[in-house]
């Protein structure tokens, strides 16, 4: 008599739908390039002749599956020339029929520029993104609706960064519109869907001089920065609000260091070790070499999955 086997535990999956055909042949790329691992999701890129913003959160919740209640389902698309972003965006968040959303403003190329530069420029349509893209020898054989991911593949950590500044310099102009994204431009958080599918576990986060910032658990201010006669010293504030975790910074620790324009790292000297206890504050001193363009720099602060960047400006 035959032992009856254990049934094999399917994967969960993403389910994606896209307006455009730019952005469905880039994300199927995508799902093409991680099956050739042993990757945790299945990803199901819909085909679909729809194209409203409305229509594409709807057909996402379409497919939704209480007995599936691991999987994702998301919606892409973008500002440029449609309408209902509003409905859209309130449907999305319907109780039991929650779709994410892949939004780009003015559209999904602008998460493509970001692969090459920081750039906040408010382009009014997609041809003058690829317009740009030509003329500043980025991508001058850019065109819509072909293969694109396998040239931007090698930039993805740049262009996790570059969209992470974006709605880092965005944050006054989304709080004055009432925190709703699609009235901005430009705007674009496609890159969190994509950290999702190639499993790009680095959080970013960027920061200002003179603020604190919040990552896990700890509150870090640069308080601010001096350039002497022969180093760069940053003054920095740190708070720890861990219940169990003491947290400690010294010339070992390697959290801080800085990064030139031209991707060179500079570690701090830091004169004596930090001990942070839970809901202590310390304030204690990086100091640099002079020898680095200093308004140039960044400051990163690596924590866990998290990465704090500060641009050193002024």
């Amino acid at each position: 008599m035959r032992r009856k086997g254990k049934k094999r535990k399917l994967k969960p999956y993403i389910l994606i739908v896209c307006e455009g055909e730019t952005e469905e042949i880039y994300f199927k790329s995508i799902k093409e390039d991680i099956e050739k691992s042993d990757y945790a999701f299945d990803v199901i890129v819909k085909d679909t002749d729809k194209t409203t913003a409305l229509e594409l959160v709807e057909l996402a919740q379409s497919h939704i599956s209480k007995d599936d209640k691991d999987a994702q389902y998301w919606a892409v698309f973008d500002k440029d020339g449609y309408t209902k972003h509003a409905e859209a965006f309130k449907i999305a968040k319907k109780r039991g029929k929650q779709v994410k959303i892949g939004f780009s403003s003015i559209c999904f190329e602008h998460w493509v520029l970001l692969h090459y530069e920081k750039n906040k420029s408010p382009f009014s349509k997609s041809q003058d993104i690829i317009n740009y893209l030509d003329s500043s020898d980025h991508y001058p054989e850019y065109e819509k609706a072909t293969q694109i991911y396998h040239k931007l593949k090698n930039k993805i950590d740049r262009a996790m960064e570059n969209a992470a500044w974006l709605r880092h310099k965005m944050e006054n102009e989304l709080k004055q519109n009432g925190g709703k994204i699609y009235k901005i431009n430009p705007y674009t958080d496609v890159d969190k869907l994509v950290s999702i599918l190639i499993g790009y576990n680095q959080k970013i986060v960027w920061g200002r001089i003179g603020e604190f910032t919040s990552i896990e658990g700890l509150c870090i201010k640069i308080e601010k920065y001096e350039k002497r006669q022969k180093n760069i010293t940053l003054r920095v504030v740190m708070k720890n609000s861990h219940k169990l975790y003491t947290h400690i910074e010294n010339n070992k620790s390697r959290n801080f260091y800085l990064i030139d324009n031209n991707k060179k790292r500079f570690d701090p000297t830091i004169k004596k070790t930090v001990i942070i206890a839970n809901n202590e504050t310390k304030n204690f001193e990086l100091i640099f070499p002079k020898l680095i363009e200093s308004d140039r720099a960044i400051l990163n602060f690596k924590f866990k999955n998290y990465v704090l960047l500060v641009k050193l400006e002024g």
